[in-house]
């Protein structure tokens, strides 16, 4: 999951750096192939947020710590609240526009849908098996919803309905993080046989709801197909487990494979993915030190200076990452030590671990 996460990052800067494309290249064939896979990033993005939530607790559960683990959990949690209100003081221009604040995107929905899993995982993480059908029960649910979705309006569009302004609206996003939410409860319950086995299910049930699709669009009032259809999310959700299940199988038959460099970096990503996200879009529009990749390369590049442009921004995303680390790591040890000395206790004794 930390690789499909990773995956996920990396395609992600790349679809953010397709404002650097030329407008030829935006109607070219090869342009249009990488918006379909593209389409991946996010369903993928939030369902393995979902499954680590499910993961921990339900592990946590077995192990007699549930509480303490929704403690530690409700912390990451408000964690990604913060770098979401970042996100709209920086890009959205929340301390100028309060409006700005309605608006949900990927940061927001994630950090919304964490709340809503947490609390079902909390409720039955003590009855895995029962989490296994109810949460992905209700990721479903959602879908088949979303195209009402649509004509929600006032404060409550904005969390729902697509139309508003709100990139990802909980309707239909939400339905990722509680499969996600279910799989992780099924990996903790059954071990890798049972994730290999929700995975294929979940993969057969996307292949039929895609299948009827025509029927399943002809069912609902007008809407956007691509973007709120059940079956829309069905054949994302089927493409998804495929991934899932072939970077299961080279975990499982390639020797040392955590070793190989490009899954290397496909795990660093995946445990730095909030980082990442916040990073490489700091790089594209935010001016650094005089650059900023939209400045000097905007509608400019053909796809030997993109390929490039998305390489380099990709290594300056992990520089910075690295340097948070690093950063984080020395501001809590400095406060701990501070906090200690103030309580007279052992600065080292309560010195706080660098994760």
């Amino acid at each position: 999951m930390d690789w499909l996460r990773g995956l996920a990052v990396l395609f992600m800067i790349q679809c953010h750096a397709m404002v650097l494309m030329t407008p030829q290249l935006r109607v070219s064939r090869a342009f249009h192939i990488l918006v379909r896979l593209d389409g991946l990033v996010a369903p993928s993005f939030i369902l393995a947020a979902g499954f680590s939530l499910g993961l921990i607790l339900v592990r946590a559960a077995m192990a007699g710590k549930l509480r303490d683990r929704v403690k530690k959990t409700s912390k990451r949690v408000a964690e990604v609240f913060a770098v979401a209100a970042a996100y709209t003081i920086v890009f959205l221009n929340g301390l100028h526009y309060l409006s700005s604040w309605n608006r949900v995107e990927i940061l927001h929905c994630i950090a919304l849908s964490l709340v809503i899993c947490l609390a079902l995982a909390a409720a039955l993480a003590p009855r895995p098996l029962v989490l296994s059908i109810v949460a992905p029960s209700l990721g479903f649910l959602v879908f088949a919803l979303s195209p009402f979705a649509e004509y929600a309006q006032g404060a409550f569009g904005h969390l729902v309905n697509p139309k508003s302004g709100s990139m990802f609206p909980l309707c239909p996003w939400l339905g990722y993080a509680l499969i996600g939410l279910a799989l992780g409860a099924e990996t903790s319950r059954a071990g890798v046989k049972g994730l290999l086995r929700a995975c294929l299910i979940l993969l057969a049930v996307g292949m039929v709801l895609d299948f009827f699709r025509p029927q399943i669009v002809a069912a609902y009032p007008p809407h956007n197909e691509w973007v709120t259809s059940p079956a829309e999310a069905g054949i994302r959700i089927a493409k998804v487990m495929g991934v899932t299940v072939v970077l299961m199988g080279v975990e499982r038959w390639v020797k040392a494979a955590e070793k190989l460099p490009p899954l290397r970096l496909l795990g660093f990503f995946g445990t730095n993915s909030l980082g990442g996200y916040f990073f490489h879009e700091v790089f594209i529009y935010i001016p650094i030190f005089g650059l900023c990749f939209v400045r000097f390369w905007r509608d400019q590049c053909g796809w030997w200076e993109y390929t490039g442009l998305t390489v380099a921004l990709i290594a300056l995303t992990m520089g910075a990452c690295i340097a948070w680390n690093y950063l984080w790591e020395w501001l809590t040890t400095q406060l701990t030590r501070r906090w200690a000395a103030l309580r007279g206790g052992s600065p080292r004794k309560n010195a706080l671990s660098p994760r």
